[in-house]
């Protein structure tokens, strides 16, 4: 009967209005929201332009920061394990995708049944005798299909929770993201007021941990009003900033164990397979690889669509390959240098005898994380006002009002206090990135994708399968065991910051 009654609705909109069959774009605030949040991000992409912007969420501060996860739970153990999470991220972000198409076709369903097909399914019985009417009802169909899934409108996780599980499960999902978002920038923070201290140790007014901090700060305030959209001249070239200063710890990684020799991948204190560490991997991974809740703003202008899933792999085979090769490298060019037993030692650190170029061009990729800030902050207060004053979010996301102001200096004072008092990374990453971002990039997309496929086949009939977005690995248990998997990492993280 489902089947029958959606091939009935799909019949009834194929002799409709054609221009009735596409739901309209995102009202001006959203599209404006897009741009603010995300400078790269126009009305289009091209796969290589979306491949760049996805690699810049996902590199971070990673480069310098996972070698010395690497080494202390061993090189081997580590390897299989960026292997599994990488993995398992690119399937929670089919999901991700896959989940958005969904809740695109819902809306396009509730915006399409109206009274205008009423005449056409009294012409139902003339469909089903004429067989030839019949095969080619079904190409337009199959054809129509594609259209109904067409991701035309952009939803964040926490509207895919809302169009799934109410408005309830929009403030839980959007206070999750909030929350993580404010963890990384804080980690950020230290990252770079730490490595910038360092870099010019020499300069009295420059070697100073707060000043930094207080530069990022004040830069921060400065352009959190300022639509960045504007400044996307300069986020064009970050990505090959990013890639030149990556080809130069290689390449300074090589060098550096042509001077010294090949430091060997196992020690003492840290063999290929050390248990005893492997919460501070986990959680530094789970921050490499958590970009999940940016998915919808950069999947969105993909143009056509169909390069979605290229966009998505390629992000991750780019992003595995580098901190694979540079933890690898790093740890065969330095050794235990790497480690810093009470806090995290940046890779960077290690080049400054031998490699002065590379050792500032690393201080110079780390502040490329400092050109972002404004946008973190933007997405932070946007999603705040959305859940605590949504009536009085303006129509330009980069207009000063007095709730915008007011959300921005609490964020940005709330980050510097917190900054200021927690100096050491690993405890604000395990403390906020392990647990949430857990939940982020591995229990939201599979709880959504569950959701959203029920939905499909109860409310109308369809089979997920036909979802142009469906992901690559469509079985149906595999988001029950990606599940556990989060759960299982949730508790024993959690577990794990008690002890």
């Amino acid at each position: 009967m489902n089947k029958q009654k959606y091939s009935k609705e799909v019949g009834q909109e194929l002799y409709s209005n054609p221009k009735s069959l596409f739901a309209k774009e995102d009202n001006a605030r959203d599209s404006q929201s897009i741009s603010d949040e995300y400078p790269l991000l126009k009305d289009v992409m091209t796969k290589y332009q979306a491949l760049f912007v996805a690699c810049n969420l996902l590199l971070g501060i990673a480069p310098l920061i996972l070698p010395n996860s690497y080494l202390q739970a061993g090189a081997l153990f580590s390897s299989v394990f960026f292997l599994l999470i990488a993995a398992i991220s690119y399937i929670s972000a089919e999901y991700v995708v896959e989940s958005i198409g969904i809740c695109n076709y819902i809306k396009f369903r509730k915006e399409q049944i109206s009274q205008q097909y009423s005449n056409q399914l009294n012409n139902d019985d003339q469909l089903n005798g004429d067989n030839e009417g019949q095969k080619i009802l079904q190409k337009q169909q199959k054809k129509k299909l594609k259209r109904e899934f067409r991701i035309n409108t952009k939803f964040e996780l926490g509207e895919i929770a809302q169009t799934f599980w109410g408005k309830e499960a929009q403030f839980v999902v959007s206070l999750i993201v909030i929350i993580f978002l404010i963890g990384v920038t804080i980690a950020r923070c230290i990252s770079i007021a730490r490595i910038l201290k360092n870099t010019f140790s020499e300069i009295s007014l420059l070697n100073n941990f707060y000043f930094w901090l207080g530069c990022l700060i004040l830069f921060t305030s400065l352009f959190s009003f300022k639509n960045v959209s504007s400044f996307a001249w300069i986020q064009e070239y970050i990505a090959i900033i990013r890639l030149t200063a990556v080809s130069l710890i290689f390449f300074a990684c090589f060098y550096q164990i042509y001077l010294d020799g090949f430091q060997g991948i196992q020690f003492k204190d840290y063999p290929l397979v050390n248990i005893t560490n492997f919460p501070s991997l986990s959680s530094s991974t789970t921050m490499f690889f958590c970009i999940h809740h940016s998915i919808p703003a950069f999947v969105k202008p993909i143009t056509p669509q169909k390069h979605v899933k290229w966009v998505l792999k390629g992000t991750h085979i780019l992003g595995l390959s580098i901190i694979l090769g540079i933890s690898f490298f790093g740890v065969c060019a330095f050794g235990e240098a790497l480690i810093d037993k009470y806090d995290v030692n940046f890779i960077n650190y290690n080049f400054e005898q031998n490699e002065i170029i590379v050792y500032y061009t690393s201080a110079l990729y780390i502040f490329l994380n400092a050109i972002a800030y404004p946008v973190f902050i933007i997405t932070v207060r946007n999603n705040m006002m959305e859940l605590f004053a949504p009536s009085k979010i303006p129509k330009i996301s980069s207009e000063v009002t007095p709730y915008t102001f007011s959300f921005t200096v609490g964020i940005l004072l709330f980050l510097g206090a917190i900054s200021a008092l927690a100096t050491n990374i690993q405890f604000v990453i395990d403390l906020i990135v392990g647990t949430l971002g857990v939940i982020i990039f591995l229990i939201i997309p599979t709880a959504s994708i569950l959701e959203g496929r029920k939905i499909l086949k109860n409310d109308y009939g369809m089979d997920y399968k036909l979802n142009r977005y469906c992901s690559t690995f469509p079985n149906q248990y595999l988001p029950y065991v990606i599940m556990a998997i989060g759960v299982m990492a949730f508790i024993y993280n959690s577990y794990n910051l008690a002890i």
